[in-house]
């Protein structure tokens, strides 16, 4: 038994299907696991006869880059042939049902065990209430599984059909996957604070609307413009990638949130940010990310147990957020490279990344790096 790992450099509808009926003809292949580059991709109507030829299961997502080995795809896909079954649960329309979260997930794991699995969250990152969902999730399968996952969607974050399910190509969905492996992760940003806390004083959702009772835009604007020497251009995203908020927690870590959109004096973050949080403005430069990286890979070995020949086979997954990517721009292939699982790896560049280390809460980053060995058990 083995896990099979493909490229496909030419995004296709025919080349498409022929990986994965390649892919579900092996014997030793019983789910897979899809991860597609935005630039290119065929039509939503066509994914249930692209899908079809498998023969098992397909999930996974859209996003703006795709990894494979220290390599970063604009256009393609990477998809891994997986030697156990995936139980996957759809949640349609998150942005809306925000009161049927927790009847719903625990309709799906009414008959499930999760002990020891990996359960693999992907969403449309545009998606409203992603974070209730988590909550929702969380408070059914508790420590059982071990999480991980990330936004899926657009760099231009306009909202498309992104999320690969059992029923199609949906946009904003969100996708429960229970992979019948156990993994360990690692996770790791790099971020630090280079101002005193602010409180969010008026917020709903993803959007901060203010900040210590001050138009969030704007005190936001000051604090980046004061220690860039930059002015914000129409491109807000182009300066505001390089400093994102941390959500200040009791225990003292931090949880990255990144501002992506000016609307008026609001802030729209990936991820909510509760009104009463106090957060700080972070500021990481290329070799704190790059060191983080590397420590995020090392917790994930070191959190390994040892995999005997006779035991399931491991794939080092990596979802690293898609402003990492552009921050470091041409160093970001040395991150990759300082980010050793020890086994061959796949990932994508994300819009949001989801983890729970160690026995922790299952929270939403941003602009973090999750790494992970699918396969291996801890330690």
């Amino acid at each position: 038994m083995r896990m099979h790992i493909e490229r496909l450099d030419e995004m296709s509808p025919a080349a498409l299907e022929g990986l994965l009926a390649d892919l579900g003809a092996r014997g030793d292949v019983s789910s897979v696991l899809l991860l597609l580059a935005e630039d290119g991709l065929p039509a939503r109507n066509r994914w249930p006869e692209i899908v079809a030829p498998a023969g098992v299961p397909v999930v996974g997502g859209v996003f703006p880059r795709v990894l494979f080995g220290d390599e970063v795809l604009e256009r393609g896909a990477v998809a891994v042939g997986l030697p156990v079954s995936i139980h996957a649960t759809v949640i349609t329309e998150v942005s809306e049902e925000v009161a049927a979260f927790e009847a719903r997930v625990a309709d799906a794991f009414e008959a499930l065990d999760p002990q020891g699995q990996t359960v693999l969250v992907l969403f449309d990152a545009t998606s409203s209430h992603v974070d209730a969902l988590l909550s929702a999730l969380f408070e059914q399968v508790g420590l059982l599984g071990t999480y991980l996952g990330g936004g899926a969607g657009s760099l231009s974050f306009e909202r498309i059909p992104c999320v690969l399910t059992p029923q199609g190509m949906l946009e904003d969905a969100a996708l429960i996957a229970l992979i019948d492996l156990p993994s360990v992760v690692g996770v790791m940003h790099g971020w630090k604070a280079i101002s005193l806390p602010l409180q969010v004083t008026a917020s709903h959702g993803r959007v901060i609307e203010a900040l210590d009772h001050r138009p969030a835009a704007e005190v936001y604007e000051s604090l980046v413009e004061s220690h860039s020497g930059q002015r914000f251009g129409d491109d807000f995203f182009a300066l505001a990638r390089s400093y994102p908020l941390g959500i200040m927690q009791l225990d003292g870590e931090v949880v990255v949130r990144d501002p992506v959109v000016r609307d008026g004096t609001d802030l729209l973050c990936v991820g909510e940010v509760p009104v009463g949080a106090y957060v700080q403005l972070l500021y990481g430069d290329e070799d704190s990310l790059l060191a983080a990286a590397e420590r995020a890979g090392d917790r994930a070995r070191a959190g390994s147990a040892r995999v005997e020949a006779a035991q399931a086979p491991v794939v080092g997954l990596v979802l690293d957020c898609i402003s990492r990517v552009l921050y470091l721009g041409d160093r970001f292939g040395e991150e990759l490279d300082r980010l050793d699982l020890g086994v061959a790896r796949v990932g994508a560049a994300t819009i949001g990344e989801v983890c729970n280390p160690g026995d922790r809460y299952l929270e939403l980053y941003n602009k973090t790096v999750v790494a992970a060995r699918l396969g291996a058990s801890s330690g």
